[in-house]
């Protein structure tokens, strides 16, 4: 059923998926609903490696082929959160696509926001979806983020409890966010701090070897989803 929804989107965003443990029945969920789903290229990034018991993880599904992916492990308190950057295109008409979850404390995504927001910056085209762990409003209160991403977003649907939806002041689990800018760049992106980052490897289930560039933004249909 879940992969039935997912096949209707071009990109989809996980958080919560299970590598392949005991949580899951030994079942990559990532790779599962990139296969039942029809997604060609999928990529999973282990943010809580709890052995045999559960695999915590961070999921990319595309259609498109991206030309590079980036794994950013996010600053906080407790290990185990981090976000996927996927670059589709190059040079700055580039599309920068984020994969984030975020941390539950105030204070743990005050810094989230913050690491997030100085890679943004500079880039033209992006795309921020994930499991953010806050309301629309409390990222208005977030002065740098909004800075780096001028947005106005919508109120979400509410959609918990599903028999009676009502506000609340647990986590959206499925916020997208979208900014692109014209005019020329001052600046080209800069992906930093170094430190907390590794780079794109083929064994995340994305095909080795070098990919079409798509002739300018791609146009797509996104989904940030909650396991």
């Amino acid at each position: 059923m879940v992969s039935e929804v997912l096949g209707r989107f071009d990109i989809v965003g996980l958080q919560e998926a299970d590598g392949g443990s005991f949580r899951s029945g030994q079942v990559n969920q990532v790779e599962y609903l990139a296969t039942h789903g029809g997604f060609p290229h999928h990529f999973q990034q282990l943010n809580r490696n709890l052995g045999r018991f559960a695999q915590h993880s961070n999921g990319l599904l595309s259609r498109l082929p991206p030309a590079c992916i980036e794994e950013h492990q996010l600053p906080g308190t407790l290990p185990g959160r981090g976000a996927i950057h996927a670059r589709f295109g190059e040079g700055p008409d580039a599309l920068h696509l984020f994969v984030a979850h975020l941390a539950l404390s105030h204070r743990g995504r005050v810094r989230q926001l913050d690491y997030l927001s100085e890679i943004i910056q500079p880039l033209r085209h992006v795309v921020v979806m994930g499991d953010l762990n806050c309301t629309p409003e409390q990222l208005h209160g977030h002065a740098r983020f909004c800075a780096s991403l001028p947005l106005h977003p919508v109120r979400p649907p509410l959609s918990y409890p599903s028999w009676q939806p009502a506000p609340r002041p647990g986590p959206y689990p499925a916020l997208g966010f979208a900014r692109g800018r014209r005019g020329p760049r001052t600046r080209p992106p800069v992906l930093r701090p170094p430190a907390h980052r590794r780079g794109y490897s083929p064994a995340g289930g994305l095909p080795a070897g070098p990919h079409p560039t798509p002739q300018g933004p791609p146009r797509l249909t996104a989904l940030a989803a909650d396991r």
